[in-house]
């Protein structure tokens, strides 16, 4: 029904308040869900006990460990940025490129047609409430002059309390500062993503590859670190034709009449429309927000689900903005908040343990993001390390394996004095929190939860207490205060 809702082009305001994101309005504006959190017990998992022992492995290596290291791009990749740049005054790019990486963390979603409407209707109201008094004393061109200078009063204050969402033309020279910007941190924030996938899934060894959104490749690159032997066909769709002849230049070396390896590499502009044609991996990575609209963006995931075989991929910066374009196509894709009730074959793969509505959207205030480390590109011979935050969805087709899913840790631990404090995700749908002391927990749990961080699966069994407990009145926390 919501596919046949997204193709029909009919797409109203009861359909998007459905949706996560204009349900929970609130929840970036007040501090509503704060105060008190799930306090649970928790136990170390039989099966991931019994692992570590069988394999003599140390409690930080346990299975739900994802972390990697400072990531840094391909040689082959800066190599051909190296060549193209040559030809290019790099300088000048690089000073641009700073504005751009901050433009677009700064970037947020447009705001769609009826809350502008919406905006302006109440600013009216509150105008019309100051001039009626007025009214009945002045003639029809006083009036006329009122409405004038109300209606100007109107635009004006639109014009500074709405956010004026334009889209970023991707020249040659823009495709440049854009590698320089973002491509180190985009390709670290897949490489985290797949290596999950990769790691949690051996047995899935995907043969084609569509990007929408390709940009300069970098999912192709960071797909091909886990997936090369088995990748035979990439679709790269980017509606900037000078990204897609810049992202070809890069895997032919910075030269166009190299051979760039790859069986069967395809750019297009836009994405096929027959749906008969299906991808093992199709990942949407840093698209969304490009998207001038709701309906641009739901239809954008109905056209990317339905031609996923195995797994879609969503990515976004780690932002507010960012965060809410996630849940729209989280909430799309798995029914809720829909009249259907028929059940979705599919299920979340990562992060959220659980299919249904997101914890942390409905009662927190920061965005559920995780982070990365990578060496930046330019300066080429500088090493040094930058720190970018992303937030994603992962889906696959089919029923979940996995019945007893452990939870994620949201945030990394607080390591204090005596205890640890994990904030976590539970397949219950719930932010939760444990405890580790020394009094109740073994050595190597303590271990476990001290040497993971945001974004790993903790191999923990939770039992709930029977009532909630305000955080602020527990011994624990009067412990982690000093």
């Amino acid at each position: 029904p919501l596919g046949q809702v997204l193709r029909s082009g009919q797409l109203n305001s009861q359909f998007l308040r459905s949706i996560s994101y204009y349900r929970y309005p609130q929840c970036y504006k007040t501090g509503y869900g704060k105060g008190i959190e799930a306090r649970v017990q928790a136990s170390l998992d039989e099966e991931e006990e019994e692992h570590l022992k069988k394999n003599n492995l140390k409690p930080k290596d346990h299975s739900g460990r994802f972390r990697i290291p400072r990531v840094s791009l391909p040689d082959r990749f800066k190599e051909a940025v190296k060549n193209i740049a040559s030809h290019e005054n790099i300088k000048s790019i690089a000073e641009n490129a700073k504005d751009l990486r901050n433009y677009l963390w700064s970037r947020r979603l447009p705001m769609e047609n009826e809350k502008v409407r919406e905006k302006a209707q109440k600013i009216a109201e509150e105008l019309t409430m100051k001039d009626d008094v007025l009214l009945p004393f002045l003639s029809e061109e006083e009036a006329a002059k009122l409405q004038q200078r109300r209606d100007s009063i109107i635009l004006n204050r639109l014009h500074y309390s709405v956010y004026h969402w334009e889209p970023i033309r991707y020249t040659r020279l823009k495709g440049l500062e854009y590698i320089i910007a973002r491509s180190s941190g985009e390709y670290a924030a897949l490489c985290r993503i797949f290596n999950e996938i990769s790691k949690r899934d051996a047995e899935f060894k995907p043969k084609t590859l569509c990007d929408f959104g390709s940009g300069v490749g970098t999912v192709s690159w960071a797909a091909r670190s886990y997936w090369s032997s088995s990748l035979v066909e990439h679709l790269c769709a980017d509606v900037s034709w000078e990204m897609n002849e810049l992202a070809e230049l890069i895997f032919r070396g910075g030269n166009k009449n190299n051979d760039h390896s790859i069986p069967a590499l395809f750019f297009r502009q836009h994405l096929p429309e027959s749906y008969k044609i299906r991808y093992d991996l199709v990942v949407s990575a840093f698209s969304l927000m490009e998207l001038p609209s709701a309906k641009d963006r739901l239809q954008t995931i109905d056209k990317l689900w339905n031609k996923t075989e195995q797994y879609l991929v969503v990515v976004e910066p780690g932002t507010k903005a960012g965060f809410r374009a996630i849940i729209e196509a989280r909430d799309y894709i798995l029914g809720l908040g829909s009249d259907s009730k028929r059940p979705r074959n599919c299920f979340v793969f990562s992060p959220c343990p659980h299919n249904k509505e997101c914890p942390k959207f409905a009662f927190d205030t920061i965005p559920c993001n995780f982070e990365v480390k990578s060496r930046p590109i330019y300066p080429f011979h500088e090493d040094r390390s930058i720190n970018d935050s992303f937030c994603y969805v992962v889906i696959r087709r089919g029923l979940n394996p996995d019945q007893g899913k452990w939870p994620r840790l949201v945030e990394d631990p607080l390591i204090r004095s005596g205890h640890v404090v994990c904030r976590l995700c539970t397949k219950d749908a719930k932010i939760s929190e444990v405890v580790l002391t020394k009094a109740k927990h073994s050595l190597s749990m303590r271990v476990l939860a001290k040497r993971s961080v945001c974004g790993d699966l903790l191999p923990l069994n939770l039992q709930e207490n029977t009532k909630d407990v305000p955080i602020e009145e527990t011994e624990d926390d009067t412990e982690q205060k000093m």
